[in-house]
């Protein structure tokens, strides 16, 4: 199922507060006997600021016996207990670090049975999908997509089955595709409520943090993979403003690319570049990860509209790791 995008609603007023991220979303667990237990997916501290990657953290190196995952790389940006006697993570290769707030499990029977996610970017007046992939799957099982307003103290409530809070079934993963999310929708936390015969269980999505790419008149670039091989490809999204949404014959669309203070128009379908509408309003880049393609990305929308950010993509050669929330990549 498409979920398409949507003309952006307010593109302008707020601060980037999803950490171009990112993507990821916030399960909120628990661990059942000691934090070195805890193999969970919460990938915030208890503020809600996003974790870096262990493996993209250049002041230490980690070695894989310190990790319940199977290695550095399977723990990815999630909360852990390593060299702590509680359960925190790195926001920052500067050595910004917090605790993530994971409690011990109580008595209500909440558990983790699956892995929740929240697509990224989550942009303000574009839809925002939200996936649940069981650990388990069953024909027979019930699913729940619930929200609340932890703020003023509301209770969950089940999301009802509208063009609000599209859902579906997908390949053995569920999707709620919130659509056309105004303000308000970031003021509430989202939750799964999954059981069946054997299973009883919620997990939380914590609070949604819409990204409202501020002051931008020419949209948002979004650097989409986690992780870059030799040989394999790099894909660029691009999110139109909604003045060029709603205007397109009056700006431009030139895909550019800064190496060496010289900036140089890239010319698609020429030096492996290829572009695709796949979304409404959104555009992706896509190109071999190639030393000659390192630099700085951006679309250029003419006149006062100018450039939207830059994305860098460097060290492209051997085996890299892009740093989550910063939009480098890395040698490792």
């Amino acid at each position: 199922m498409n979920s398409n995008t949507c003309f952006l609603f307010g593109f302008f007023s707020v601060i980037l507060v999803t950490c171009v991220v990112t993507g990821t979303g916030v399960v909120i667990d628990c661990y059942t006997t000691t934090v070195d237990d805890y193999i969970g997916h919460q990938q915030t501290t208890k503020n809600g600021t996003p974790c870096i990657r262990w493996d993209s953290y250049d002041k230490k190196v980690y070695k894989n016996e310190q990790f319940r995952d199977a290695t550095v790389s399977d723990a990815a940006n999630f909360c852990r207990a390593v060299e702590r006697d509680y359960l925190w993570c790195w926001t920052s290769d500067s050595g910004d670090r917090d605790t993530c707030g994971i409690k011990k499990c109580d008595n209500n029977g909440i558990s983790k049975c699956g892995y929740l996610t929240i697509k990224q970017p989550a942009l303000l007046g574009r839809n925002v999908t939200f996936t649940f992939t069981p650990d388990s799957q069953d024909p027979d099982a019930i699913l729940e997509w619930q929200r609340a307003n932890k703020a003023i103290g509301s209770s969950w409530y089940t999301c009802p089955l509208t063009y609000k809070f599209t859902q579906y079934h997908d390949n053995g993963a569920y999707y709620m595709v919130l659509t056309d999310s105004f303000l308000i929708d970031g003021l509430f936390h989202y939750r799964i409520h999954y059981y069946n015969e054997s299973v009883h269980c919620w997990m939380e999505a914590g609070k949604l943090k819409l990204d409202d790419n501020p002051t931008n008149p020419c949209g948002f670039v979004y650097l989409r993979n986690e992780r870059v091989l030799e040989g394999e490809n790099v894909y660029l999204e691009y999110y139109p403003s909604k003045d060029v949404m709603e205007n397109p014959d009056n700006f431009a669309r030139q895909w550019v690319r800064s190496k060496n203070g010289s900036t140089f128009d890239i010319k698609i379908g020429k030096d492996t570049y290829i572009e695709n509408n796949i979304e409404n309003g959104k555009y992706t880049l896509t190109f071999s990860s190639d030393n000659s393609m390192n630099g700085h990305y951006s679309v250029n929308c003419g006149g006062e509209a100018g450039f939207t950010n830059n994305i860098s993509v460097v060290g492209l050669g051997k085996y890299k790791i892009r740093h989550p929330y910063s939009n480098i990549i890395k040698i490792n």
